[in-house]
């Protein structure tokens, strides 16, 4: 919505903050021996959400508005449609991919997810992959608020540092 008022960019990087500070309760919640044993446990994940994300973030200066607005805006539709849709995104991942490449399929998702997040602001890819954990809905709710509160905050650090806060509005 913001980005009928705004650029699609401007938004992105308006969402950073609220996105941020919507987590931090989430992540209190879960407890710091939780987070660390799900850091252990999901490194590479963690890891790759947050390189894409940097990468996506370098990307939203350089990407037209109006492209901007059609990913936003196909990357809603087709998690909308999933949800719909009740895909068993689980059982479509143990069925098609053998296990030797599926680590390497955990990096690339992360990586994709958090490019999109870094250049969007939506993180459906990283909810999707979480979902697909099969965590606890306490487990599943923290550790995602951690995961967006973490890249949330090098997020404002780097807008800040590219210069992605300092237009006049």
């Amino acid at each position: 919505l913001l980005s009928i008022v705004l650029s699609p960019q401007e938004a992105v990087v308006l969402m950073i903050i609220p996105i941020m500070f919507s987590n931090i309760s989430l992540v209190r919640e879960l407890g710091f021996e939780t987070v660390k044993s799900l850091m252990d446990s999901y490194l590479i994940l963690v890891s790759s959400v947050f390189a894409g994300t940097l990468v996506g973030m370098f990307f939203l200066e350089v990407v037209p508005s109006r492209l901007l607005s059609l990913i936003i805006g196909v990357i809603l539709i087709s998690y909308s449609l999933i949800k719909f849709r009740n895909v068993d995104i689980q059982q479509f991942y143990d069925s098609r991919f053998p296990q030797k490449i599926k680590k390497p399929l955990k990096g690339l998702m992360g990586f994709s997810g958090g490019f999109i997040f870094g250049s969007t602001s939506i993180g459906a890819l990283i909810v999707i992959y979480l979902e697909y954990l099969d965590l606890s809905r306490e487990k599943f709710v923290g550790f995602l608020g951690f995961v967006f509160l973490l890249i949330s905050s090098v997020r404002v650090g780097f807008s800040y540092t590219l210069g992605y806060y300092s237009g006049s509005d």
